[in-house]
């Protein structure tokens, strides 16, 4: 779906997604924060050679923010901005069950009830034994996730809710100003667990405005 946000943002900012190993089906899957950021940093670092930000959603935001916490450790370049959406806050407990171990049909009924894949992928067995053991390493390594509390980043927060995703209610969401000693900005969109679908012009509006604002300041 990010290919889809290339071109969409303004005043030369460039949308550049990011693949997770695993989405190759040469590579095994990512399933543990810990492991995933420092090759990940490694990976990215030629790419931060100049401002940057980072949107991460769901499970994303948590890789974002560790991501960033990483190189803030090892003093490595830091963001303009992050931007987090659809995850609740780090240190706020979960309260919905975990979906990584359940057998396929229920795993199957619960990506129907969030709405974020495509019937016609569901209804595919062949699809289905292709994206199955994916989604399960992402349920995994975002349920088993385990925050350790650390220094804030210093870079702006700006977090996403949607107004029906009951699981990371914008209560939840708003304890992200937690992870920054810089500006916090919160927004609720219309919709459920993948707003950033429907209402994708909103979002994109809100991010690059808040960029645009980051470079001014930045210059």
């Amino acid at each position: 779906m990010f290919r889809e946000w290339a071109g969409a943002l303004a005043n030369g900012i460039e949308v550049c997604p990011v693949h997770l190993p695993g989405e190759s089906l040469r590579e095994e899957c990512a399933t543990n924060v810990d492991d995933l950021v420092p090759v990940m940093a490694n990976a990215l670092l030629p790419y931060f050679d100049r401002p940057f930000a980072l949107f991460g959603h769901s499970m994303g935001a948590i890789i974002a923010l560790e991501l960033l916490r990483y190189l803030q450790r090892e003093r490595g370049p830091g963001a303009v901005h992050l931007f987090v959406s659809a995850r609740s806050a780090p240190g706020v407990a979960r309260e919905e069950a975990p979906l990584h171990s359940l057998p396929q049909a229920e795993l199957v009924h619960q990506l129907k009830l969030l709405n974020g894949t495509p019937q016609e992928v569901l209804d595919n067995e062949d699809l289905l034994e292709i994206l199955l053991p994916r989604l399960r390493a992402d349920f995994q390594l975002n349920e088993t996730y385990a925050y350790q509390p650390g220094e804030p980043l210093q870079c702006p927060i700006t977090a996403f809710a949607g107004s029906e995703d009951s699981r990371a209610r914008p209560d939840q969401m708003r304890e992200w100003a937690r992870q920054t000693t810089g500006k916090f900005s919160f927004q609720i969109l219309p919709g459920g667990h993948f707003f950033l679908q429907t209402e994708r012009t909103a979002l994109l509006k809100s991010i690059g405005a808040a960029l645009a604002a980051d470079m001014a300041n930045f210059g």
